[in-house]
């Protein structure tokens, strides 16, 4: 099977649930499927219920998620859209879950 093919079908990640994590997941998803991560589950829920977060409206093609292992299971193409302070904690968090093929974009 070819993986290039297998990765096109994909959804893209995004870890952050920010404003510019929000954002870049509406841009993400015109194109894509997009699983947004975020560390409360607080904010999963308003995503799924009123489609919004951090003032924006958020595009049906995106799933929002509070648990690691599916954002890097369901996706080899990951954006980390956090800000630089929490950064090293969110690759520490995340490295158990990598894989050598997981393609992070930052």
């Amino acid at each position: 099977m070819d993986s290039q093919n297998t990765s096109e079908k994909l959804p893209v990640g995004v870890i952050g649930a920010g404003v510019f994590g929000t954002a870049i997941a509406n841009l993400l998803a015109e194109n894509r499927d997009v699983i947004l991560y975020t560390r409360r589950a607080e904010v999963v829920s308003t995503i799924l219920s009123a489609r919004t977060n951090a003032g924006q409206k958020v595009h049906e093609r995106i799933k929002p998620t509070d648990n690691i292992e599916e954002i890097t299971t369901g996706c080899n193409l990951i954006f980390p859209v956090v800000p630089s302070g929490n950064f090293r904690a969110m690759a520490i968090s995340f490295s158990p879950f990598l894989r050598p093929d997981h393609i992070l974009i930052h």
